[in-house]
């Protein structure tokens, strides 16, 4: 499957709950042009802005005696 074009915004409900290093993996094979992963302990929506550029994944995670999961909401996005 061709990546998507730049800059197309791309979210993944269907990883709520999964293992984070799964999640990664699943991404990164769908979206091969993400140059950044940015992590956000809890459920808000707010990150930084992207200042680098480039395209940058930002997952929301938990974090229990497993080690950390994906949360949703809000998903996985491009942001």
């Amino acid at each position: 499957m061709a990546a998507p074009a730049p800059y197309t915004k791309t979210e993944w409900p269907e990883l709520e709950g999964e293992d984070l290093r799964d999640a990664l993996v699943t991404i990164s094979q769908q979206r091969p042009d993400v140059t950044g992963v940015f992590l956000i302990i809890g459920l808000t929506e707010n990150a930084p802005p992207n200042i680098a550029g480039g395209v940058r994944v930002i997952i929301n995670i938990g974090i229990d005696e497993n080690g950390p999961w994906i949360r949703n909401p809000p998903p996985p996005r491009i942001g």
